[in-house]
């Protein structure tokens, strides 16, 4: 027999491929391969920009700030005119590198050359605004007169006092600055802290609504607030304040590990893991709860090996501190108790998701919950009511809320952080046309409508074809649904 000689053929897929590839992992929240698969594609075709601005999106996800910011000068140097979209993300990244005026001098070129009508234009003057006024603030720390050497004096000798834990002569001082000062923020936050310390959790509340009351923004008060809600198991108020935190925007090391540690005690791991990544060797904190909070929000991001060195860390720098790793202690916050506050005044949509998520939870939470509804006079919606069957183990047909905002969980299993934000959009979408629904019964595709309004309403790059792609339904029918929903609104 005669031999043949065979011909080997290298496969090579095109850019285009690997470009697609890379944008399904990036909107599922694959930050891992959606890097491989863009870099891929901008080594088979070094001149699209798309691909380009992709990957750069995705650096920035990553926290590698100054890599998407080459990317963004190398699109701006390639399109005339530039592509004006690339100052406001430069203006962004430029933030989060604590290089001030260069974030604004972006995000003025952004807005001076932008349409009026560009979806990115109020987050732009908001952020040139906010930055403005923190210069501003730190300059002063919030006083009139920067010279009151006494008024500073009296900060000093109480934050002291808190941290040799002579907390009742620190309430003393504290409260003799407003005596004296007037509303002087630095003191009302520490004033919440103290009594967060004596667990007055109350006390503590009402110093910080003051504060969000005159500065809602105030990224400190935010934090506390947050911590005591979640600890006194307020879940309808925690949950307002989680959105508050997803949208904060640190402006300095310090800033950002607040944040962070308050992340990783709401179990938003993957944006704590950010935040202390970037910002932990310009902090100055040398606590232990800032290693311990480091390494939880690390062990639960799969960085395992670097968890046990931070935690390592902490115990050689505290040895006093006996403690368990964190990751052996509490489970994430998605997981842990819900407790409904004793109201029934906040809106359907989020009791709704509330009684959704607890379905989710303990028998213990199921119990509390049941007993709250059963307690109270108030008149409940019928799918609060057909919700409370499930919870009592009644038999019921499934609810098509209830398969939506599940259908959102699968497709955003490994982002838990945006899939709750899209389960929120999509219970407030169902509250709102929840009798035009029935016209069009499929789940996948109303996850989908929530999952671009989010998007819209957030100012997040996501266009109908690569939500359609993510959810795996036909482009026609999202935007059919779509334009339901638009006429809808426009007529209520």
């Amino acid at each position: 027999m005669k031999k043949t000689d065979l011909k080997v053929v290298p496969f090579v897929q095109p850019a285009e491929y690997y470009f697609e590839k890379g944008k399904k992992s990036l909107d599922a929240g694959d930050l891992k391969n959606a890097r491989e698969y863009l870099a891929r594609a901008n080594q088979l075709e070094r001149k699209n920009t798309d691909i380009l601005f992709h990957l750069a999106m995705v650096l920035t996800e990553l926290s590698q700030y100054e890599q998407s910011n080459e990317m963004l000068h190398q699109i701006l140097s390639m399109t005339e005119p530039g592509w004006v979209e690339c100052y406001f993300y430069l203006g962004k990244n430029y933030l989060l590198l604590a290089e001030f005026e260069q974030s604004v001098d972006n995000l003025i070129q952004f807005i001076e050359n932008c349409d009026e009508d560009n979806e990115l234009l109020v987050e732009a003057e908001e952020l040139v605004s906010i930055i403005q006024q923190e210069l501003v603030e730190s300059e002063d720390i919030y006083l009139e007169d920067e010279d009151d050497d006494e008024l500073i004096l009296h900060l000093d000798m109480g934050l002291q006092l808190l941290h040799q834990n002579e907390i009742d002569k620190a309430i003393l001082i504290f409260k003799e600055i407003i005596e004296l000062y007037g509303d002087v923020l630095p003191a009302h936050n520490n004033l919440a802290l103290c009594y967060l310390y004596l667990g007055q959790e109350e006390e503590a509340l009402i110093y910080l609504e003051k504060i969000l009351r005159i500065e809602p923004t105030n990224l400190n008060a935010i934090c506390i607030f947050f911590s005591i809600l979640k600890r006194i198991g307020n879940v309808f108020k925690t949950y307002k304040t989680l959105e508050m935190l997803w949208q904060v925007k640190p402006l300095n090391a310090d800033q950002a590990v607040t944040l962070a540690a308050t992340l990783a005690l709401a179990g938003e791991y993957r944006t704590s893991y950010k935040w202390f990544k970037y910002f932990d060797h310009q902090s100055r904190f040398e606590d232990y709860k800032f290693y311990f909070w480091f390494a939880k929000a690390a062990y639960f991001t799969d960085h395992h090996a670097e968890a046990e060195k931070l935690f390592e860390k902490m115990l050689s720098k505290f040895p006093n501190k006996t403690i368990a790793p964190p990751w052996e202690q509490a489970l994430p916050f998605e997981h842990e108790e819900l407790v409904p506050i004793k109201s029934s005044d906040y809106e359907l949509s989020i009791r709704l998701a509330t009684l959704y998520f607890t379905l989710k939870g303990t028998e213990a939470d199921k119990q509390e919950i049941i007993q709250f509804y059963r307690t109270n006079s108030f008149p409940i919606s019928k799918y609060e009511q057909k919700l409370l069957d499930q919870l009592e183990n009644m038999p019921c047909e499934p609810l098509f809320v209830s398969e939506v905002a599940y259908r959102i969980e699968v497709v955003y299993e490994n982002n838990f952080e945006k899939g709750t934000q899209v389960i929120m959009e999509w219970f407030e979408i169902f509250v709102q046309y929840d009798e035009q629904i029935c016209e069009l019964p499929d789940v996948t595709v109303w996850a989908a409508v929530a999952d671009y309004l989010f998007h819209k309403q957030n100012n997040l790059p996501m266009s109908r074809k690569q939500v359609a792609n993510l959810h795996e339904v036909a482009p026609e029918l999202l935007n059919e649904q779509l334009e339901k929903y638009f006429d809808f609104t426009k007529r209520i």
